[in-house]
This record gives structure tokens, sequence and C-alpha cells, in this order.
């Protein structure tokens, strides 16, 4: 069976633009020929604009006659006609200062003590802002991909690093190697933990720029390396000590006191942010990289992205195997955030992977933001993942591991049944056992159906898209009382609900041009509807228990969503020659269910409703014989006669007139 793995996730980055003409081409460093990663292109005199990737490529849309600003921080800025590039695939930009006598600008070790120290105050004085994010990961197991995310967020950054991120959208891709698959569960927390003026609940080594001046001292050596693009870079090396510390470079402008740029680094580290997910698995040799830059302008400072690299070994039962991991947040934008959905669990969800896979995937969006163009090398994981891999949606993991389950459904006419709400475990507990046993107060104690509606709202020039989803949170909803006959139903009923409140909002959103703070209201007016028909509907049905307003209700759906609940009302006559002592109380719903489909002329529906059943174990004669009905009226004898004989084998007593009719051959 396969299984997984575990890590940490990280980052990337995108920016929103509409415009008539596209320019794309490479940036490179004009003395070595090398591309510039992160250079940033803005459109001059707007906010929209784009980064370069590691191969120093970008793609801009923009209007005919703009001018692009080119920037980085270690390179003279650049202004020119978006008509560069229709003749020229590359631009070059040269450094900003180049290298400096070493003589110059050593000074004594006091000295440059005391500029890390006043660096790392100005470093402190950055104010909270916020800012669009892309966040990425790129996993590999000898240079084979086995996994990629990459996320949308609004971030709020101070000082310290990333104090808030709010998921917008997301999308993976995993690949089994070896029959394991390897995922990156929590990172965003580990980003929001790292403080970087601050040893508080961090879960990595000390850094140089988490101690006290004096501590400073007496923990690292520091060392002058060179001029580099202007700055001053410093090697921070840690004295021995039992105490488990980074290695730093610092790369610091020595007039303005203000650092550039960080970059950590520290082998077989020991206090580590990561844990296999399988308790008999573990991770040894363990190396991370991490690397902050900066960009200011006269009075303002800003963290632009964060880099991590990290490798270790994990160990299985079955074999050793070496990941690498590149992980990138790129922070830009900060003068017009997404508009974040409504109806999420993000607040509750446990890793990154629940909050993408809470919500749907958003195709569009996608193919109208990019703010960084896929490498090349980015492109060949996208297409390897195509053919190799899982894409965006995790059921197909869910029976190898819990952590992996998408523990939300989105609504459908497909009937829910106990299964599905409790885990797999269906309780049927009476009310007093289960008071007992867990000592519970009051009867919503014993139960909960949980769900939301999805609202994703966005804009794409002049059109507004909406992708409004009613979602059924399977790992908070459970029905722990003894079941009756109209407990399936009343189920149903609940979650459809939501359904129709979900259909009449859709509705009202797509006859006008809303403002986004008339959607917002629209929005909480429908969830203040939906929750007095909603309280009204559990106290009136009283769990089916009151068939009259249940009846009502089940009208009420059938002319709302054209699905006709009743049929999910366990049909004592039909259940009486069902030997129920042999089959779990669910498959019993199921099968009374599928029966009373095939009873109403739904063939297709009850056949796999049956199959299901069949499926998960059932073997009782009417269950085939059933099944073969369907398979005749559908037109497939041979599937037919497969069944009718199942059902003989199994004790039923079929008439000589159907195998004949069926099985002459």
């Amino acid at each position: 069976m396969t299984k997984a793995l575990l890590l940490i996730l990280l980052s990337f980055n995108i920016l929103l633009v509409f415009a008539q003409n596209t320019s794309q081409g490479v940036i490179l460093d004009g003395e070595k020929k090398v591309p510039v990663e992160y250079a940033k292109i803005r459109i001059k005199n707007t906010y929209s604009g784009v980064m370069t990737n590691v191969d120093g490529a970008f793609r801009l849309s923009h209007s005919e006659n703009d001018s692009l600003i080119i920037s980085h921080v270690f390179y003279n800025k650049q202004t020119i006609s978006v008509n560069y590039f229709k003749t020229h695939d590359t631009l070059f930009l040269y450094q900003k200062i180049q290298n400096l006598p070493e003589a110059t600008i050593i000074g004594s070790k006091g000295e440059m003590y005391d500029l890390v120290i006043a660096a790392r105050e100005n470093l402190s004085q950055i104010e909270q802002d916020q800012f669009k994010a892309f966040l990425s990961i790129e996993s590999y197991d000898n240079q084979t991909p086995i996994e990629m995310i990459q996320a949308y967020y609004n971030a709020e950054v101070n000082a310290n690093g990333i104090s808030d991120l709010q998921l917008k959208t997301g999308r993976i891709g995993l690949n089994a190697r070896n029959n394991q698959y390897f995922v990156s569960l929590g990172t965003s927390n580990i980003l929001l933990r790292n403080k970087l003026l601050s040893s508080k609940q961090n879960k990595l080594p000390l850094t140089p720029l988490q101690v006290s001046k004096r501590k400073l001292r007496k923990k690292y050596r520091i060392h002058f390396i060179s001029v580099e693009n202007g700055l001053h870079k410093y090697h921070l090396v840690p004295h021995e000590s039992k105490e488990e510390l980074f290695e730093a470079y610092l790369y610091i402008n020595k007039g303005e006191e203000r650092i550039y740029r960080i970059e950590y680094a520290a082998d077989n580290i020991v206090k580590i942010p990561f844990v296999p997910i399988n308790p008999t698995d573990s991770l040894d040799s363990i190396n991370v990289e991490l690397t902050y830059n900066y960009s200011y302008t006269s009075s303002k400072g800003a963290l632009d992205n964060i880099e991590m690299n990290y490798d270790f070994i994990y160990k299985d039962q079955y074999e050793s195997r070496k990941i690498n991991s590149h992980c990138l947040l790129l922070l830009y934008d900060n003068h017009s955030l997404f508009k974040l959905p409504f109806g999420t669990y993000n607040a509750t969800a446990k890793s990154d992977y629940e909050k993408i896979t809470f919500q749907p995937f958003n195709e569009l969006f996608w193919k109208n933001n990019e703010v960084i163009c896929p490498s090349k090398k980015a492109i060949e994981n996208e297409i390897f993942f195509q053919k190799n891999g899982v894409l965006i949606n995790l059921d197909s993991l869910k029976n190898n591991n819990d952590a992996l389950q998408n523990k939300v459904k989105f609504w459908e006419s497909k009937r829910m049944f106990l299964d599905e709400l409790n885990g797999g475990f269906n309780v049927a507990l009476s009310q007093e056992g289960l008071r007992s046993f867990h000592n519970f107060r009051t009867l919503s104690d014993m139960y909960n159906l949980d769900a939301k509606i999805f609202l994703d709202q966005n804009k794409f020039g002049t059109s507004t898209q909406y992708i409004l989803k009613t979602i059924i949170n399977l790992d908070e909803s459970f029905y722990y009382l003894k079941k009756g006959k109209n407990t399936i139903c009343f189920i149903n009923l609940y979650f459809d609900i939501f359904e129709v409140h979900r259909r009449r909002l859709e509705g009202t959103l797509n006859q006008y041009k809303w403002r986004d703070n008339q959607v917002d209201s629209l929005y909480q007016e429908a969830m203040g509807k939906l929750k007095i028909d909603l309280d009204q509907f559990v106290r009136n049905a009283n769990r089916g228990q009151n068939e009259t307003e249940l009846m009502k209700y089940i009208e009420y759906i059938k002319n709302e969503l054209s699905i006709d609940n009743s049929l999910l009302i366990e049909d004592k006559e039909l259940l009486s020659d069902y030997d129920m002592v042999e089959v779990k109380d669910e498959l019993v719903s199921k099968y009374n269910y599928g029966s009373a489909l095939l009873k109403i002329g739904e063939f297709q529906k009850a056949l796999i409703v049956l199959s299901e059943v069949e499926k998960e174990g059932d073997e009782h004669p009417w269950l085939f014989y059933n099944m073969g009905i369907c398979y005749l009226e559908l037109e497939q004898q041979g599937m037919a006669c497969k069944y009718f004989f199942k059902s003989e084998e199994n004790g039923e007593i079929l008439d000589d007139s159907i195998k004949k009719k069926l099985c002459s051959e």
C-alpha cells in the first residue's frame, strides 16, 4: 500500500496585469552574463509588474506605449520602452558598485560587532505592512520530482518576518516514489513562528540577530569577507557550543547601517520544525539554508523574499531516502490585496494541505495571475506531475494515511450515508449509552452536521467571476445517536438546504455588477437567511422523528433541487427479506436506497448505489438479484446473468424462465 512521508512547505509569487500586449525576455548580469533572479519589472506610473524567475526570464502584459522600470537591490535601475523587447531578447543589468580594496573598509572587530547591532536595530524599525504573496515548494528524491505546492496569500509582514498568511488559493502535485509519497504539512506555520529578531517559540537554531550584543560576542566570531554589489559582507561563525546555532553571512550597507541580505546555514541540526508523518519513520542528517532579502526606499524598508533549501535522509522500515527541497516566498504589491474567499475552513485546518484542498480549484484565477513565469525546470516538473502524479485533489490518497485525507466534500446530488460522516465508523449507539460512555449532557453533543457556502470573487479586467460551492466538512460532521428509519433522509435534507441557499445567492450575484462591499453584504444576508431556515428545519423535523414536517421539507427540496429524499426513508417491507444480522447497518441503508431507486425505475442510479454495497463486502442474495434486475433493464444481459447466478449461489431460488431467457448460451 502506498504510504506517506512529511515535511514543510514554502514559497513562490504572482502579479495581476491586464492589457493587450505581452513582452517577454531575459535579464542577465552585465559582467558575469548569468541570470538575475527576482529582478522586478514594473510598468511605469503603476503598481503592476512581475519578477524574473531563476532563469532570469519574465513575461508581462502591458499597453502599447508603456515604459518598464527594471530594478534589483544589487543592480542599477533601468527604464526602457516596452518596444525594447520587440527587437531584443536580453537586457543586461550592471552592479551598483564594484568591489573595493579590502584595506579601505575592514575596521576593528569591535566596529564590526557594533555595525551588526546597529543594522539589526534599523531592521527592527521596519513597520508592519501587507503584501500579496506566492508560496511554493519543489521537492526531489534523487533528482526525481516528488512534490510541488503553489499557493497565493495575503501576507502581513513586520520586522520579525511573516506575522500572518491568509490563503487565497493553492494547488498541489505529488508523485509516488518507491511506492511512497512525500508531503509538506504546516510550513506556513514555520514561517509564522520563525521570528527573525526573537528566539521565542522558534523551531530552528539560534541566529546572531536573535541575541544581545554581549551574547553576540560570546557566541559568534565575526570576519569581514568582501564588498559585493556595494554591500559589506560579514561572516559570523559560531564558537564551539552545545547550543545549536546558525552560521550567518550578513550583507550590510555600511553607510546606511542597513541589512540587505541575510544567509543562514546549519548542518546536521537537531532542533527542527520537521516531523515524520509515520511515527515509526525518522529523519537524519538534516541540513538547512535560509535566506532573507530586503529592499529600501529613502525612508522605508521591506522584506522582498525568503528562500529556504533543506535536505535530509528519510528512514522508514524499508529504506533510506535522500530528500532535497527548495522553497521560496515572494512578497509583492502592498497597494492592493487579494479579495479573500468567504466560507473557508482556514482557521481550523490542521495543515497547508487541508487549507488548499478545502477549497475548489480556481483554474481561471491561475491563468490570469502570474508574477513570476515558470522556469524551464518548473515547466518540466508540471508536465511530469500531469503524466505521473496526483494533481490538486488528495482523495486518491485517503486510504494511505489519515493525514492525507481530503476531509471535505462538495455538495452533489449523490446521497450521503453515515459512514462518510463518522469517519468510516458506524457508531449506532443509543442516546442513553452514548451519554453514559462520553458523559455528554445535551442531545446536540451527540450529532453535528457542519457545512459552509464557499464564495470566491475574482475580477479579471472588466469582468467578475464568482465561484460558489457548498462545502461539507466530513471531519467535523458526525451522528452518534441510534439511527432511525428517517435519519439518512434528515441528514441529506440538512445539507440540501445549504445548496438551495447557495443557488439563490449565485443567481443574485449574477444579476448585476455588484460593488465589493455589496457582495459582502449579500453574502452575509444570505448566511443569515440560511441560519434561520436551518434552525427551523432542525426544530420542526426533530431529527426526522416528526414525519409530517419531514415530508414538507422533502417536497421543498424536490421542488428546488429535483431530488426525492423520500427514497432514503427505510422501507420495512422492502427490507423484510434482507438478513440484517449478517451485514453492517450502514449497508442496509444503502441497499434500501438502491432498491428504492430500482423500484421507481432509476436503474442506472440504483446500480451505482448497489455496487457500492457489494464493494463493501455484502453478499446477500437479494443484493445480487436486484443488481441483476438493473443490468437486465439496462440491456446488459451478460452482467445480468452473472448476478442472477450469484444470487442463486447465495441461496436465492430463481425462476427458470429468467435463466432461460438470459443464459441460454
